[in-house]
């Protein structure tokens, strides 16, 4: 895969565009009590696809995902209920 350039680069990882705020807070559908801080936005190597990067207030532990694709952050979850939310939401402080 040939690479793209730097500029072009640094547009996929703006974050205004996927509505994701570096430094907010976050907590998985699964799980609202646990809370994610994002600390950056990068890309994954071989695809060049914008990734979030984040880390849980309750291990340290840094996770990777991938934001647009399935299981992404911004990918939408429908529940057993019907209901459609949001994989991630902002914590509202």
């Amino acid at each position: 895969m040939a690479h793209i350039d730097s500029k072009d680069l640094q547009t996929k990882l703006e974050p205004t565009q996927y509505n994701i705020e570096v430094g907010a807070y976050y907590h998985h559908y699964k799980n609202p009590q646990t809370h994610y801080k994002v600390l950056n936005l990068a890309l994954l190597e071989w695809e060049e696809e914008p990734a979030v990067v984040y880390q849980s207030v309750v291990d340290n532990l840094i996770w990777v995902r991938r934001i647009n694709s399935e299981n992404g952050w911004n990918t939408p979850v429908t529940l057993d209920n019907g209901q459609v939310v949001n994989r991630f939401e902002k914590v509202k402080k």
